[in-house]
This record gives structure tokens, C-alpha cells and sequence, in this order.
């Protein structure tokens, strides 16, 4: 199974890399409409028109070809990474209850990743192609218009040039489907890498299930899910037939068909689940929750569902700002006039100030309705611009958090010494804010900055921090029983991410780790308490217990080498 968090990630880092696919295109589209030149005499225009929709068409294959976001060895990367995060999560509960399992991909089940690898490479092909025929005709018709806009009288050409570069940007680069039916590039992408990675995964998960001789599915939740999936998910089906307790699994689900599980568009999958043996992943009281949960927005109700729409929405609009500045800034290169040039300058700031408009409303909508991703990647991403140090160490000011004093910053300072000395770490800086209650550090991903950088919660109170290390340890609830070791816990997050470059990468990382969560329990009580980021806690509680010279889970120890092993010195 992949979690609905996986497929999230795989998703969104298809939709970035495509739009900013899209912005190149868009960018060309803009650019050729201010080489085509001042209407003067028709004929000509027309003809420099027809000429500019050649080179334009040249334009958008190039970039396809040199900006094409997966090549084939990412792409196989990527379907083998679901295949086998899909088998490991399908025999979690029988290596719990301590059986040899096998986690390998067999033969069959790669033959399986290559056929859906082809095809899935055929149809991102295909997308580039159609974005590129409708790229040109959508230039063509543009510039139809302006000419009419500008003869009629109605409009000068200055006017009428700068509408057609922002109706251009505004609508970017289309995908046409037989239906007639069109998307955008990036949603037209995000729907084809989400629906063939799940799908392939599921395909996985069945021949895995026949291998592990398993009869029945659990299927996976999440909030926010379609109103007529929220029928089925979280539940347990049987696989062949059906029984008192457990109905069919297939009639049930709809699996297989366009609108039921694991169809297009869908982030839920299923696992094989053993009576007896495994636990329920969700209880009655989490699945009524995503059920029947909602916010408020502007005095508003919404379920989350539709509350998830609205985001969407808001997201679509800022991408399509972005476009429309991209475009205006390719015109303005291009412009050989100072009029034109005055003109598109002037729709560059009014498409400014809407970006900057759609992405207050994002900030607002989030904040009303509490949909903030609860990663350490956005709680870190407070930060303003700093180049990674050679050497790590605590801010002067960290003095004025209540209880540290100068002893107490030498000893952090000495502890991430040590670290150091121990492991390459990439921690661009330490800075002092407020944090969350309860917080004492929190380290994570900067998002579009590519890098890890740590705060510590200016309202923490290291007297009692310090006072109470000993008895939590004790009761187990952490792992770590000194200052060094808390430091090694933050240490830890900082290598699991070092390496992500893109808010993407971090995304598809994060929820990869996640996919470990059910094995990964008893590590320390305060990890199995991180919803959301369990595994991800787990590891660093066991980097630090492993530090220390106790014994951990052994997937754990495994996956701490995995993970943060290569950076050793």
C-alpha cells in the first residue's frame, strides 16, 4: 500500500515540475507575440504572424525536449521506490508479529513496473505534444483577436497586445483529450504520475497479497476524500466472495473502474489485512472525524472536502499569476518600442499586485480553516536567507531563553562539536523564535530555499527542560536523557533532509519515511504520539538511543544506517 501521504507527494512534485514547464511555454507564446511586430499592413502581418507560429511551435519542442521533468531513469526511480515502499507496508504486520517475510520485488512484479514505466513515458510524450499543437493555435487565435481589436478602432495596438499577452499567460499551456475535454499541463501531469504510480502500486499489492496468501484488504483514509469514497475507506474487505462480517472488496470499492478506488485522480489504496494478526490502521473515531470534520471560512461551513476545492482553487489562481508575470516579463524583453514597453510594464505591476492578492487570500484561507501542512518543513520556514556555516553553533541571544545560561549555550555548543566531528551535517543556521507550546527545538526543511536550519522556541524554559530529562527518559517517554542527546535528535532531522534540493524532493522524502511508520512503534512514547510524523520522530529517537549504545527495533537501526549512514566520517 502507499499511503494517501506518498501519493500526495508524488503528485505535487509532478504538478511543480510541470508548471514550471508551463511558465517556459507560456514565456515563448508571449515573447513571439511581440516579435510578430506593429500592425501596419494586413498581408504582412499575417504572413510574419504564420512565420512567428513556426518558430513558436520550434520554441515549445525545445523546451519539451530540454526541460522535460522526468527522464526515464527518474521515472523508473520513482515507480520502483512505490513498489517497494508498497510491499514493505503490505507485510508490516506479519514481521511484527515476528515472521521472515519476504519484502523483495520478485520477477513478475517488475515486470509490471517496466510495462507501466512504458506506457506512462508514452503518455507524458503525448501531454508534450498536444501542449505544443495547442501552444501554437492558441497564439494564432490570440493574435486573430488583437488585429480585429486594433481595426475595429476600439483598441490601439499597445492595448490590444497587452490583453493578448495576458489572456495568452492567463490560459498557459493546454492538454487536449478525444473527449474534446482540456486541462492544464501541470494538472493534466499530476493526474497522469498519480493515477500510474497508485495504480501500478496497487497492481503490486495483489500479486504480493496472492504471494503472502492473504484473503483479505484494508483499505487506506484520509480527510478531506470524495463523498462517495468516504463509503469505503478505512475498511476491511474480503478479497474473494464476501461474509457476515466483511463485504466484497471489489463490488464494495469499484476498484478497477475509472471512479473507485485507485482510479484517476485517487490518493487512497489498499493492503492485505490478516484477522488476528493485524490491527485496524484506523479506529472508529479517526475515520468519523474525516467524515464528518469541517471549517469555517468567512463565516462559512465546508467539509473538507470542499474545503480542500477551495485550496485547490486558490493554488490554480496563484500558478496562473505566475504565468501571467512570466509572460510579461519574456514581452517586455522582446519590446523595441518604448510605448509597447510602457504598456507591458504596466500589466507586469497589476499582475504583481494579483499574485501577491491570490497568495494573501491562500495565506488567509489557510489560517482560518487550520489546513497548514503540519510538516517540519513549514514550521521552519520562517527564516530569511542565510549561507551555510563551516561550523555550527547556538546564537548569542540564545541567552535570553529562560534558563540558558552561558554554561548552558557551552554545552550546546559542545554537543553539536561532537556531532560534528562525527557526521558531515548541513545546518544553515540556528535563529531564536517563537515557537509552538511545548516546542523546544524545531528543525526542518526550509521551504524554496533548499536547506535545514533550526529555531529554538524563544518561550521554552530550559530550568524545567533540564530538571525533567532524567524522569522522562526513565518512563521512556523520550529518548534522550542530556542536552547532547536532544541536540543528536535535531541532528538527525537535519541529515534525513540535508540532501533535498527542491520542496518536491522533500515532499516525496518525507512521506517515503512516513511509509515505515507502522513498524517503527516503541521507540519512545513521544514519537508514537507525532501524528503525522511518527517514523520520522522514531528515527531520530532511535539515532540517539543507538548513540548511546542501546539496543533499537532492528527495521529502525536499518533504517537510521539508510538514511544518515553515508554522512558518516
Amino acid at each position: 500500500m502507499l499511503t494517501p501521504e506518498y501519493l500526495a507527494a508524488c503528485a505535487a512534485q509532478a504538478e511543480e515540475m510541470y508548471a514550471r514547464l508551463n511558465e517556459q511555454i507560456t514565456a515563448d507564446i508571449c515573447r513571439r507575440i511581440i516579435k510578430t511586430g506593429e500592425i501596419t499592413d494586413t498581408a504582412q502581418w499575417q504572413l510574419k504572424q504564420l512565420q512567428e507560429s513556426g518558430r513558436l511551435m520550434n520554441d515549445i519542442l525545445t523546451d519539451v525536449a530540454n526541460a522535460t521533468p522526468y527522464s526515464e531513469s527518474e521515472l523508473m526511480k520513482m515507480f520502483r521506490d512505490a513498489g517497494v515502499a508498497s510491499v514493505r507496508f503490505d507485510a508490516a504486520p506479519l514481521i511484527a508479529a515476528g515472521m521472515n517475510v519476504d519484502t523483495g520485488l520478485s520477477k513478475p512484479m517488475m515486470n509490471v513496473l517496466e510495462a507501466n514505466l512504458r506506457r506512462t513515458n508514452g503518455d507524458l510524450s503525448n501531454l508534450a505534444m498536444t501542449t505544443a499543437s495547442n501552444g501554437q493555435q492558441e497564439f494564432i487565435n490570440a493574435m486573430n483577436e488583437a488585429i480585429m481589436k486594433v481595426q475595429s478602432g476600439a483598441f490601439d495596438y499597445q492595448t490590444a497586445i497587452r490583453q493578448c499577452v495576458n489572456d495568452c499567460a492567463r490560459i498557459g499551456a493546454k492538454v487536449s483529450y478525444d473527449s474534446g475535454s482540456q486541462l492544464n499541463l501541470e494538472a493534466a501531469a499530476r493526474m497522469n504520475i498519480l493515477t500510474a504510480v497508485n495504480q501500478t502500486a496497487a497492481k503490486i499489492t495483489e500479486m504480493n497479497a496472492e504471494r503472502l496468501g492473504a484473503e483479505y484488504y484494508e483499505t487506506s483514509a484520509h480527510a478531506g476524500a470524495r463523498l462517495e469514497h468516504q463509503e469505503w475507506q478505512g475498511q476491511v474487505f474480503k478479497i474473494e466472495g464476501a461474509d457476515a462480517d466483511y463485504p466484497n472488496f471489489y463490488d464494495a470499492t469499484g476498484y478497477g473502474e475509472v471512479t473507485g478506488l485507485c482510479g484517476v485522480n485517487c490518493r487512497h489504496s489498499f493492503f492485505p489485512f490478516w484477522p488476528g494478526i493485524s490491527k485496524p490502521a484506523y479506529d472508529a473515531e479517526t475515520l468519523d472525524r474525516y467524515a464528518n470534520h469541517s471549517v469555517e471560512y468567512n463565516g462559512v461551513e465546508y467539509s473538507d472536502y470542499e474545503a480542500s476545492q477551495i485550496q485547490r482553487r486558490i493554488e490554480r489562481s496563484i500558478r496562473e499569476s505566475k504565468r501571467v508575470v512570466e509572460g510579461y516579463k519574456a514581452a517586455i524583453e522582446e519590446a523595441t518600442d518604448e510605448a509597447t514597453a510602457k504598456s507591458l510594464k504596466q500589466g507586469l505591476t497589476d499582475a504583481r499586485k494579483q499574485l501577491q492578492a491570490r497568495r494573501s487570500k491562500l495565506t488567509d484561507f489557510c489560517n482560518q480553516t487550520d489546513r497548514k501542512k503540519e510538516s517540519i518543513r513549514h514550521k521552519a520556514s520562517v527564516f530569511v536567507p542565510a549561507k551555510p556555516k563551516m561550523k555550527i553553533s547556538f546564537p548569542d541571544d540564545i541567552t535570553s531563553v529562560k534558563g540558558v545560561t552561558v554554561d548552558v549555550k557551552a554545552t550546546l555548543d559542545k554537543a553539536m562539536k561532537k556531532l560534528e566531528s562525527e557526521y558531515n551535517i548541513k545546518l544553515s543556521q540556528i535563529v531564536v523564535e517563537k515557537c509552538d507550546k511545548g516546542d523546544v527545538f524545531v528543525t526542518g526543511y526550509v521551504s524554496g530555499e533548499g536547506r535545514m536550519a533550526m529555531v529554538v522556541n524563544q518561550d521554552a524554559d530550559f530550568d524545567k527542560i533540564i530538571a525533567r530529562m532524567e524522569k522522562q527518559y526513565e518512563r521512556g517517554y523520550f529518548a534522550g536523557r542530556t542536552l547532547e542527546d536532544y541536540v543528536a535528535h535535531e541532528a538527525f532531522h537535519v541529515m534525513l533532509y540535508q540532501d533535498c534540493l527542491t520542496d518536491a524532493a522533500f515532499e516525496a522524502k518525507f512521506a517515503e519515511v512516513e511509509s515505515w511508520a507502522p513498524v517503527l512503534k516503541g521507540v519512545s512514547k513521544y514519537a508514537d504520539r507525532s501524528t503525522g510524523k511518527v517514523a520520522n520522530e522514531a528515527l531520530a529517537e532511535a539515532f540517539v538511543r543507538m548513540r548511546n549504545g542501546e539496543q533499537v527495533n532492528p527495521i529502525a537501526e536499518a533504517l537510521v544506517k539508510k538514511y544518515i549512514g553515508g554522512y558518516a566520517k
